[in-house]
């Protein structure tokens, strides 16, 4: 289940008031939007879309041309007003899926501070003016330092974009940080990303787009098919083999990486060259939207660099791709 833990809590009183007024005011609305301009199918499709931006804390990025697609072919109201009311139904669907997920957690675990916040404070201070070392630590106080020296320098010296996250800056050789251990630790790493993010826009500007950047180039040491190491025997409790079907998949995997197959650029670039094609095939359009918003979503919202964070570009571009050359060669056929 998602934690959202860098947003601010609620009182547990607090919360079935509040539950019960979104539901009246969710239901007053959805009684009027029903009888403007939806209908049990159209109401189906939002449900859906609120379970699965549930799923995932960027998932929103990937509904919203989704959602403003399903109002924006609607002729029953001015497009203008139709825009609007899919603006307001897609925030509420964003923030309807916090608070659900916000109910049902049982523990925290604070994976926005330990990963995003953390490359994030590495980040700024890598790419930041010269900073003060004193200062810095007076600034972000009860963050968990590895070293509570020269953290400027051994930023400049371990930072990557391509290679930084929870682990490598949690461990050495390039040890920023110790993990955090309690509740101060985890809100100083909020506070601490605040600051930093807000004295020094222009650093997180340029190390976010570095993450984004080497999110694009990535394409090889994608395939990993550790879990059937004896090392994970113990952790898991059961030791995995590859059938031989498999591990020829494993293998003909490999064999492409480094190619266009694995490059998150090209399927980027494909979808955006792909759109004018699109036109009067309004679900390729969608998709190709719904790929590109949520792959832009990772230039503030990437842990790390991972092939796993492109997957849903990936899939959208291909389906569009297929769509296109379908409806075209369908046509020809016509003709």
């Amino acid at each position: 289940m998602t934690d959202f833990n860098f947003l601010p809590q609620f009182p547990l009183a607090i919360g079935p008031l509040a539950l019960f007024g979104a539901l009246l005011l969710a239901g007053a609305l959805a009684g009027e939007l029903t009888k403007r301009v939806l209908n049990l199918p159209r109401i189906t499709g939002y449900v859906l879309i609120f379970f699965a931006t549930a799923v995932r804390y960027n998932a929103a990025a990937a509904t919203l041309p989704i959602v403003l697609a399903q109002f924006g072919w609607h002729g029953a109201l001015p497009k203008w007003r139709r825009l609007a009311l899919a603006s307001v139904l897609w925030v509420g669907i964003a923030v309807g899926s916090v608070l659900l997920n916000s109910y049902f957690v049982e523990e925290h675990k604070y994976p926005w501070q330990t990963s995003v916040a953390m490359l994030d404070i590495t980040g700024v201070i890598r790419y930041a003016p010269k900073l003060d070392n004193d200062k810095l630590l007076a600034d972000t106080p009860g963050v968990p330092w590895h070293k509570t020296d020269k953290i400027q320098i051994r930023a400049r010296a371990w930072y990557s974009p391509r290679w930084s996250n929870f682990l490598t800056l949690t461990n050495e050789p390039g040890q920023i940080f110790d993990y955090p251990a309690n509740e101060a630790q985890f809100a100083a790493m909020t506070n601490a990303w605040k600051t930093l993010v807000f004295a020094h826009p222009l650093a997180y500007l340029e190390h976010r787009l570095s993450i984004f950047y080497a999110q694009l180039k990535i394409d090889d040491q994608l395939v990993w098919g550790g879990f059937i190491e004896p090392m994970y025997v113990d952790v898991l409790g059961h030791r995995a083999i590859h059938s031989p079907v498999q591990e020829k998949w494993v293998n003909a995997m490999a064999w492409l990486e480094g190619t266009f197959v694995f490059r998150t650029s090209f399927y980027f670039f494909l979808a955006l060259l792909l759109l004018p094609f699109c036109r009067g095939d309004r679900l390729a359009q969608v998709l190709l939207a719904s790929g590109l918003v949520y792959e832009c979503g990772l230039i503030v919202a990437a842990p790390a660099i991972g092939y796993r964070y492109s997957h849903w570009l990936v899939e959208c571009t291909l389906l569009a791709l297929v769509m296109v050359f379908v409806r075209r060669y369908r046509a020809r056929e016509r003709a």
